[in-house]
């Protein structure tokens, strides 16, 4: 049973809500956030913005730039190969439509080439130098996200990238290259419609003080857009949108948090699953989660994969595993004047679909903009952390009656350098997290190493800032250290919300 209101509400506030079950949406609290599949009245959504492809394309030399025409003053994607066993993409933020903030939260999705296996939430033993009996630099990741070089500001590249890119980030893909975590691996880049610096976020906290005169959505055959509450939706900023159907390419499709036994297992989540597939996933044990990782000198977790409607696991050990999963589809609409509204019955439960403009009677995956099978992930809370010297622990509560608690987080660093064949540097930047144990250093994390352990109510991040970042052997010297280039200066979090 679905039911939902275009109108005015109990705050006498003209919104549009979509209830689960046979909740009023006209009398239901907003402080009963488990009851809503959606509401226009919430100030900010979760919903990824978009999701690139980074693949490995070969070794033949070349440079192209996407555009068509465009150069290295205002190309969205340049891509090199430079016919060895290395590719680079470097991504300009134009690339990623609808984006409104310039230091963007920023996940990876890496996909084995070999296996077609999802695998960066897997722990993995991490060996530049395995061949050295002597030891190895760097300790135990989770999948690899060490390697990341993140969300740049004024990002700089040497050889291949010489005039600074204002925003963006670069992804580097390696080809049967020793010791490289990220060898064989195609990338998926997804970047949210939030910050991952201490930038606010932009949906309004209230509406204006008058709504009369102004029009709350277009919901036709031709239109399907609704204001945020107290803004007439012909006039309305991306940031004053509830939702609109032509900036909605990724959906939320399902959430669970399911037991994992070792071996293969497949959990059905009941969606016909699209070919372009991706999930974050929180593998864990007991009723602690920890993200990205326990701190576990051992490989844990597994790897992931779709076919059909199931979520598949290959994992070494029993584990459980909390997982958002996100598809997207960018084809353009089908061919139709059916109306954006859609009602239909699915095993006896009615639902409502809102669909794109133009969509046909049977309308494709890439139509559907909202759906009430899948559900709708809410922001709990979500705060930016300074990050000071030494071994820190930072804690936060929060309310989840009615949901499972999902935390994603990046480090927000200033500027610095790296190498990875080219140098690159940067003024400000913005990475997916890791969980790291330098060797030679009796267990001890990684400066550049942070964690997340969260339950139904609150969470604790650790970060280590000023602890050595690798350990490198020499011959000579014996055992070298190297400091963090670019110390993280704050963590940018999200409590999300999966509905129970």
């Amino acid at each position: 049973m679905v039911v939902w209101r275009f109108g005015f509400d109990y705050t006498d506030t003209p919104c549009m809500k979509i209830m689960k079950g046979t909740f009023n949406p006209r009398t239901t609290p907003d402080a009963d956030r488990e009851k809503f599949f959606f509401s226009s009245k919430w100030p900010n959504i979760a919903a990824p913005g978009s999701i690139q492809f980074t693949d490995w394309v070969g070794n033949t030399s070349q440079v192209v730039y996407t555009p068509s025409g465009s150069n290295d003053s205002n190309f969205q994607r340049k891509f090199v190969s430079e016919g060895g066993n290395i590719n680079y993409h470097f991504l300009r933020n134009s690339l990623f439509s609808g984006l409104r903030y310039n230091m963007p939260l920023i996940a990876v999705a890496w996909k084995s080439r070999s296996t077609q296996r999802f695998t960066q939430s897997r722990v993995q033993d991490y060996q530049r130098n395995p061949s050295n009996p002597n030891g190895a630099y760097g300790g135990y990741y989770v999948g690899g996200m060490g390697e990341e070089l993140g969300w740049m500001r004024n990002m700089r590249a040497s050889t291949y990238l010489t005039t600074p890119v204002p925003y963006g980030t670069s992804q580097v893909i390696w080809n049967n290259a020793s010791g490289q975590l990220d060898n064989n691996v195609n990338k998926r880049v997804i970047v949210f419609n939030l910050p991952g610096d201490d930038t606010p976020l932009d949906g309004p906290a209230l509406p204006p003080p008058s709504s009369s005169g102004k029009m709350l959505g277009q919901i036709t055959s031709a239109q399907c857009r609704v204001a945020k509450p107290g803004y007439d939706v012909r006039t309305a900023t991306p940031a004053q949108l509830a939702f609109d159907a032509n900036n909605r390419a990724v959906r939320c499709i399902a959430a669970r948090d399911v037991a994992v036994p070792a071996g293969a297992s497949a959990v059905d989540l009941g969606v016909d699953l699209p070919a372009e597939v991706v999930a974050l996933v929180h593998f864990y044990e007991g009723s602690t989660i920890v993200y990205p990782s326990s701190p576990k000198d051992e490989d844990f977790g597994a790897d992931y994969w779709f076919s059909g409607t199931t979520i598949n696991f290959n994992a070494n050990s029993s584990c459980r595993a909390r997982f958002i999963v996100f598809a997207f589809d960018n084809t353009p609409p089908t061919s139709g004047s059916n109306r954006v509204i859609r009602k239909f019955t699915e095993g006896s439960v009615n639902h409502l679909q809102l669909l794109r403009p133009g969509a046909s009677a049977n309308p494709s995956f890439a139509d559907i903009v909202l759906d009430t099978r899948w559900p709708v992930v809410q922001i709990l809370k979500e705060d930016y952390i300074s990050v000071g010297n030494g071994d820190l622990q930072h804690q936060i509560s929060y309310d989840a009656t009615g949901f499972f608690p999902f935390i994603i987080y990046c480090t927000h660093h200033g500027s610095g350098s790296e190498r990875k064949v080219l140098t690159f540097s940067w003024d400000e930047r913005v990475r997916p997290p890791f969980t790291k144990i330098v060797r030679q250093t009796g267990g001890n994390h990684g400066g550049d190493s942070t964690r997340v352990a969260y339950n139904a109510s609150g969470a604790t991040f650790y970060t280590y800032k000023g602890r050595p970042v690798s350990s490198q052997w020499s011959n000579n010297d014996g055992w070298q250290f190297d400091n963090d280039p670019s110390p993280i200066i704050g963590l940018r979090y999200y409590v999300l919300g999966i509905p129970v």
